[in-house]
């Protein structure tokens, strides 16, 4: 059952992200008209996405089931909610005839704010950690004790403040196109949760790969593509093998990750190592994704030095 103070933090989580939205589009001079209409579309679609997609996946034994109506906290799954959001915010976009690309712009920083604050809500709630420490730290806050005394490492706080890095990269942000901020904010978060799936104890997985993990890097991939096709059909591009670089180099870095996955589940390899690897082929991802959107976006009017 879900902890009281577990679930007034993650409303004030929501509502502090749903508020830093509104202050962005006033900041911009944008009607908060979609923003209005955005707000229950996105509890609705995020609640019903989190729990359709755990449900989903329980069919395949990658988590629990439970009843579809559940105020248990481990019967959900933050990639459906993530889901859940965008369509919201799509289906807002259409509703109110705004432009998907600036409501998502907005929604980048509000959204990692939100997901940061419920990250941290999670030490009311009896998970978030990782599997049970047999040697390692066993103090708060490098760890966190469950109701039967045992001691996981707390995932939840490092997902707290990578999620905390993630609003700082989409606020200092300098874009020339919308939608920018937004591809490229969830892209960075979404590499951090492939190493956190890894680390948590309670999750989806399917065998050994976390089905998350795969999601996050075949968004990534997918916002690769469809810069890469705006970058392709620029007049004034170059004919330069720069996309097909970052193809092979995202396409490999998510076999690294598989790869790693597996290694940890099968070969004796230090921990260290497996997570090193995994947390460079991350990187590899969003940079390659990085660079391909920011060559797509930039405006070939400015000097390159100012943009």
């Amino acid at each position: 059952m879900m902890n009281i103070r577990y679930g007034l933090c993650l409303l004030g989580a929501i509502a502090l992200g749903l508020l830093m939205m509104a202050w962005l589009y006033g900041k911009e001079s944008v009607s908060r008209r979609a923003v209005a209409v955005f707000a229950p579309l996105a509890l609705a679609l995020g609640w019903l996405g989190a729990r359709l997609y755990a449900l989903l996946f329980s069919l395949l034994g990658a988590c629990p089931s439970g009843p579809l109506f559940s105020l248990e906290p481990t019967l959900y799954a933050m990639g459906g909610a993530v889901l859940g959001v965008v369509g919201a915010c799509a289906l807002a976009a259409k509703l109110t005839g705004s432009s998907f690309e600036v409501l998502a712009d907005a929604l980048a920083p509000a959204g990692m704010l939100t997901i940061a604050l419920a990250r941290c809500a999670e030490i009311f709630a009896d998970f978030g950690g990782s599997r049970v420490i047999e040697n390692g730290p066993t103090f708060f806050p490098l760890a966190v004790q469950d109701s039967l005394g045992q001691w996981h490492m707390s995932v939840f706080f490092l997902e707290a403040i990578l999620a905390f890095a993630a609003l700082a990269y989409a606020l200092n942000m300098r874009t020339s196109k919308p939608g920018e901020r937004f591809s490229l904010t969830l892209t960075f978060w979404g590499m951090t949760q492939v190493m956190c799936e890894s680390l948590r104890g309670q999750t989806v997985n399917l065998g050994f790969i976390g089905v998350q993990q795969i999601q996050y890097i075949a968004i990534a991939l997918v916002i690769l593509g469809i810069y890469a096709k705006i970058l392709s059909e620029k007049p004034y591009k170059k004919k330069e093998p720069i996309e097909l670089l970052c193809w092979i180099t995202a396409i490999e870095c998510a076999a690294a990750v598989v790869l790693m996955e597996y290694a940890m589940d099968h070969w004796v390899l230090p921990a260290a190592l497996d997570y090193l690897i995994m947390a460079m082929a991350a990187c590899g991802v969003f940079v390659s994704v990085r660079l391909v959107t920011r060559r797509a976006c930039r405006n070939e009017d400015v000097p390159w030095k100012d943009r």
